[in-house]
């Protein structure tokens, strides 16, 4: 359900070169994530270059509002992200997302280290994933998850790796949960 539309721009040669604005309005994102129902509307603009140099794609801006498995949501995100040969760089200049009683904020930037700023508040973090996350989280700020937070979400954990920005996979449980 719901209306999609925008531009896409391609030009081939000599290298290639993209320029994206897409607008969705009342977009339901259930009949592709069943668990997901929603009427969300979003804008987005990003650019694209892929050349010899290497790759280098500017998110300009993501905005959206709606509702979320009944919930309120809002998201504003930019960023860009650029590789040149075995050297990757994302820098997030804004995301932040609400979703019920749930924010997140982030900005920074990830390459060879991170230096992220993020903050995650919840008034009940599962209330996003309430088959998922058996563990209530109200705050978490800091350069890095907290082994609480990652632990709130049973089965799970966070890997960071040269090739992945992330990775989710099995780890034991913890005595948080």
């Amino acid at each position: 359900e719901g209306t999609l539309g925008g531009r896409i721009d391609v030009a081939w040669s000599p290298d290639v070169r993209a320029e994206v604005a897409l607008d969705a309005s009342s977009f339901d994102p259930s009949p592709f994530a069943a668990d997901w129902p929603g009427a969300i509307d979003l804008a987005l603009g990003a650019t694209a270059r892929v050349d010899d140099e290497g790759v280098e794609v500017v998110v300009s801006r993501i905005d959206g509002a709606g509702t979320l498995r009944g919930q309120p949501l809002s998201l504003a995100a930019a960023g860009r992200y650029a590789q040149s040969g075995d050297t990757m760089a994302a820098q997030v200049e804004r995301l932040e997302a609400a979703l019920g009683g749930t924010r997140l904020d982030v900005r920074g930037r990830v390459g060879d280290s991170a230096d992220l700023e993020w903050r995650l508040a919840s008034d009940d973090l599962s209330e996003l994933l309430p088959e998922h996350i058996s563990a209530t989280l109200r705050k978490a700020m800091g350069p890095m998850l907290p082994e609480r937070f990652v632990n709130a979400i049973p089965g799970m954990r966070l890997d960071f790796g040269w090739d992945r920005l992330l990775k989710v996979a099995e780890r034991p449980a913890s005595p948080y949960n």
